[in-house]
């Protein structure tokens, strides 16, 4: 397993990407990890190498490449909440397409998955909502998919129709 951080082009400037690629020639399953609301920490860097090591091309991208402060410690929940409220769907959006569009790229990826935990879950089922090209998506713990007091969660706005397959987990059932 080989970890690097590459740079790729977005409309709202460069993005790093936390790259971990498995041993051996491929084609391997290309997955974008999306990371919870404190940014692409060392745990989540960790779980990228563990997606590598079980043989995924595993790519993390740094949906706080717009903002000075890249990682929140996880003691400091109020500066997460604050930082993700800044990001729109569409930001994000964009983001995963580039992270995508680089996964494309590599001649030894296969087909590309999207998965992601707590706020990166709820990036993914949007992703799997509104991107073609991932084959599967998976929202583990995905903040904010179903709230029937909030009129922009996805399933509240009617928007969470995709034919992918996508798996959701969470620690408890949503409200609807």
């Amino acid at each position: 397993m080989r970890a690097e951080t590459r740079l790729v082009t977005t409309p709202d400037g460069p993005m790093d990407l936390y790259v971990a690629r498995p041993r051996g020639a491929g084609p391997h399953p290309g997955l974008v990890v999306l990371m919870e609301a404190f940014g692409v920490n060392e745990h989540i860097k960790d779980v990228t190498r563990r997606f590598a090591e079980e043989g995924y091309y595993a790519v993390a991208p740094d949906l706080f490449h717009r903002f000075d402060v890249r990682t929140i410690p996880y003691e400091d929940v109020k500066g997460a909440v604050a930082a993700i409220v800044q990001l729109k769907n569409e930001m994000v959006m964009s983001d995963i397409s580039a992270t995508v569009r680089f996964l494309r790229d590599q001649v030894e990826v296969g087909k590309i998955g999207v998965l992601g935990y707590c706020f990166g879950g709820r990036a993914a089922y949007v992703a799997a909502t509104r991107l073609a090209e991932p084959a599967a998506f998976v929202a583990y713990y995905a903040a904010g998919v179903a709230d029937a007091n909030n009129p922009n969660a996805p399933v509240t706005r009617g928007r969470a129709t995709t034919r992918k397959p996508r798996t959701t987990l969470g620690g408890r059932p949503w409200r609807f």
